[in-house]
C-alpha cells in the first residue's frame, strides 16, 4: 500500500510539473487579453500578435523614473511583475508596470494596471488613457469572488463603458480620479453610476482607481514636459 501511495504521489507531481508551462501561458495570455481589452481589442485570435507588435512594456518608480533593471541587475519586464505583491509594498519600493499601446492608426494609449479590494476578495483592472494622459479611453475590470449579479457586474460592458471619456484631472490640472457614485453620477467628467446592492465593491473600484492612478502622475508629468523619450 505504501509503495502504491508513493507511486501515485510521484505521478501527481509529474503531472503538476508538466502542466505548469501551460498554466503559465494561460495566465500570461489572460493578462494580455485584459490589457488589450481596455482599448477595445476583443479578438482573441489577434491578442498575441497585437501585443507583440503594438504594446511596449514599461516599468517606473514612484518618482516617475523609468526602471530598466531589477535589484539583481537583470532586465525588468512589466508583465513579469507580480502586481498583487507589488502593491503591498511601501510606495517607495514599488515597481510600477505600465503599458504603451499604439493602435493600427497610430494613436498612442497608456494603460495603467489597478488593484484593490471588493466585498469578498481582490478586484483589479486596466485603465487606458489617451495621449493627453487625462482622458480615459477604456477600462476593463476583473474580480476573484464578487457576487454574481451584484459586485461581479464590474466586468459587464455597461459598467466598464461608463468610464470612456471620463477625466482623471479637473480643469485646473489637479488629480481627482473617478468616483463610482451610489444613486447615479452627478459629475459628467469624473463620476460613473454606482452598483445596485454592491456598495462595497463600488467603493473598492473608487479606491483602487484613486490610489493606483495617482502613482503614475509623476511619470505622466515628465512625459508632458518631454523629460522622457519613448
Amino acid at each position: 500500500m505504501a509503495v502504491l501511495t508513493v507511486i501515485m504521489a510521484l505521478l501527481l507531481a509529474l503531472a503538476a510539473t508538466g502542466l505548469k508551462p501551460r498554466q503559465d501561458f494561460n495566465v500570461a495570455f489572460a493578462n494580455k487579453q485584459d490589457i488589450l481589452g481596455s482599448v477595445g481589442m476583443e479578438d482573441r485570435d489577434r491578442v498575441l500578435d497585437v501585443y507583440e507588435s503594438q504594446v511596449e512594456e514599461l516599468v517606473i518608480d514612484h518618482e516617475g523614473n523609468l526602471i530598466e533593471k531589477d535589484d539583481e541587475g537583470e532586465p525588468i519586464v512589466a508583465s513579469m511583475i507580480d502586481h498583487r505583491r507589488e502593491v503591498r509594498k511601501p510606495l517607495e519600493q514599488q515597481k510600477l508596470p505600465l503599458y504603451r499601446y499604439t493602435s493600427d492608426d497610430g494613436e498612442v494609449f497608456y494603460i495603467v494596471p489597478v488593484r484593490g479590494s471588493g466585498l469578498w476578495n481582490e478586484i483589479w483592472g486596466f485603465i487606458a488613457l489617451q495621449d493627453d494622459l487625462n482622458t480615459i479611453a477604456g477600462a476593463s475590470f476583473g474580480h476573484a469572488a464578487e457576487t454574481p449579479g451584484l459586485g461581479a457586474v464590474i466586468t459587464d460592458d455597461w459598467f466598464q463603458d461608463q468610464f470612456i471619456g471620463k477625466k482623471i484631472r479637473d480643469d485646473d490640472g489637479e488629480f481627482v480620479s473617478i468616483y463610482v457614485r451610489k444613486g447615479g453620477a452627478r459629475d459628467s467628467d469624473h463620476e460613473v453610476d454606482g452598483l445596485t446592492g454592491a456598495t462595497v465593491t463600488a467603493d473598492g473600484v473608487t479606491d483602487m482607481l484613486r490610489d493606483d492612478l495617482k502613482k503614475y502622475l509623476p511619470f505622466f508629468d515628465r512625459i508632458k514636459v518631454d523629460e522622457v523619450n519613448l
